[in-house]
């Protein structure tokens, strides 16, 4: 089964969950791989080292998740609009980033972020709003550290 840039989602892994190199206990990530059987990962505080500072760590996180080894793996996972739907049911706030959104000025708690790894989602999902760091395309690691820069600020940063 291809699932593409696994190492992309290592990095995000990595920016998302342990931006000091501790584990962030007050967030999850959820990695949805689409193709023919969509896979989706959930990656929470409760089965994840309390400390990751290297991508190799990362990327064996990733691979033992893939492998049904740690954490929750769900197969086959529901297509994304019904995934999107399914999270903002149990009252996630759900922003798409792209280049066209607008400027995100804060973290709201609750708030869930759809992003690529390498593409943008397709425009048309169920989301609440579409949101941007900049008008340039950035990594989707770098992306995620600017939301936990947004998380640790206490929100305010640049204005557009």
């Amino acid at each position: 089964m291809g699932y593409g840039r696994l190492d992309i989602a290592a990095r995000v892994l990595l920016a998302a969950l342990y931006p000091g190199g501790t584990l962030e206990r007050d967030s999850a990530l959820l990695v949805y791989l689409d193709s023919d059987e969509p896979l989706l990962l959930v990656f929470e505080p409760g089965c994840l080292p309390d400390v990751m500072i290297y991508e190799h760590e990362s990327g064996e996180v990733l691979v033992q998740a893939l492998r049904g080894q740690v954490c929750h793996r769900v197969e086959p996972a529901p297509r994304l609009p019904e995934l999107l739907e399914m999270l903002r049911g149990q009252g996630y706030r759900v922003l798409q980033l792209s280049e066209k959104g607008e400027r995100l000025q804060g973290h709201v708690p609750g708030t869930m972020y759809l992003l690529g790894l390498r593409v943008d989602p397709p425009e048309g999902l169920p989301v609440d709003g579409y949101a941007s760091i900049g008008p340039c395309s950035y990594l989707a690691s770098h992306v995620v550290a600017y939301i936990n820069a947004l998380k640790r600020l206490g929100g305010e940063a640049g204005s557009s």
